[in-house]
């Protein structure tokens, strides 16, 4: 009978713990490379499972084919995993099996073009115009935290950022004149996001009247400040969209839904495909296309609710 750590392999078989080495090495180059760390702990949980269930059949990564990778997909759908992870696992390995042929380990990438697998698409969760301005406008207060929350708020929702473009913006990335900011993006490739009149609003007066209260002692060049001083993570950023939610009503707000309710909104507004495409920084069309699902569904649900037909 198995215990409760026992580990079982794609076929079945017993899988023996993996060796550290490999795994550590591929995190440091993650991390050198300025990988948020919630991101880097979900690429090292993924190729931690991966190398596990090789090591049953004495598979070293560097001889795995494209034909190994789909079977350890398939094996993970088999395990219950939802169509979400099983891509996340794809993203993670890539980035692994190419490194590994960056350092000299393996002759070639196996999983160069992602592996396509026979899963539904899930559409993104996002809120209503109306529930955005509420849970903006519902942030009140003279306090330097409810000016903060206010300012991220304005310029997750008023830009599409990610989360994690959010939390390391950095003081000399922001052009106030000009209401922007530089990113940085793969392969060293700078974008100019823009942000509008309301967003300008907030963010100037968290400059000029609540960071410098937060910081007190401390120094240091992020843009937002956490209620201790430091550089306010990714843990902060979900616990302010968490808390502001759920004060207006919407349960278990994220980052990322501000980042879909941005691109959503767009799209019912008549904003064009590849505007949207450009303004959230897709690198292919096809990523930006599921918003059109969105809107077909807006529709459909307009038609039925107004139609006499229904």
């Amino acid at each position: 009978m198995d215990g409760p750590n026992t580990l079982r392999g794609f076929n079945g078989k017993e899988r023996r713990p993996v060796q550290p080495r490999i795994l550590e090495s591929f995190v440091h180059y993650l991390r050198s490379e300025g990988l948020a760390e919630p991101t880097l702990k979900v690429y090292a949980s993924a190729v931690s499972m991966y190398l596990e269930t090789l090591s049953v059949t004495a598979t070293e990564p560097s001889q795995a084919s494209r034909d190994t990778l789909g079977r350890y997909f398939q094996h993970l759908r088999a395990r219950g995993h939802g169509a979400a992870t099983v891509h996340g696992h794809q993203t993670a390995l890539k980035r692994f099996h190419g490194w590994l042929a960056e350092q000299g380990l393996a002759n070639a990438n196996p999983i160069e073009k992602r592996i396509k697998m026979r899963v539904g698409r899930k559409l993104p969760r996002f809120i209503t115009q109306e529930q955005a301005e509420a849970l903006i406008d519902g942030v009140k207060g003279d306090d330097a935290l409810a000016i903060r929350d206010r300012a991220l708020l304005e310029l997750l929702y008023g830009t599409g950022l990610r989360a994690a473009e959010l939390v390391n913006l950095r003081l000399a990335q922001l052009d106030q004149g000009g209401s922007a900011i530089k990113l940085r993006g793969k392969g060293g490739k700078e974008a100019i996001v823009r942000y509008g009149e309301r967003a300008a609003e907030a963010l100037a007066r968290y400059l000029s009247a609540a960071r410098a209260e937060l910081l007190e002692r401390q120094s240091h060049d992020r843009l937002w400040v956490n209620c201790f001083g430091g550089p306010l993570g990714y843990h902060g950023l979900r616990r302010v969209t968490r808390e502001r939610g759920a004060s207006i009503g919407i349960p278990d707000l994220h980052p990322h839904m501000l980042r879909h309710s941005f691109a959503t909104h767009l799209m019912e507004r008549g904003a064009h495909l590849r505007v949207i495409q450009e303004l959230l920084r897709h690198s292919s069309l096809r990523t930006t296309e599921i918003y059109t699902h969105l809107d077909t569904r807006r529709l459909d649900e307009e038609r039925r609710r107004y139609h006499p037909r229904g």
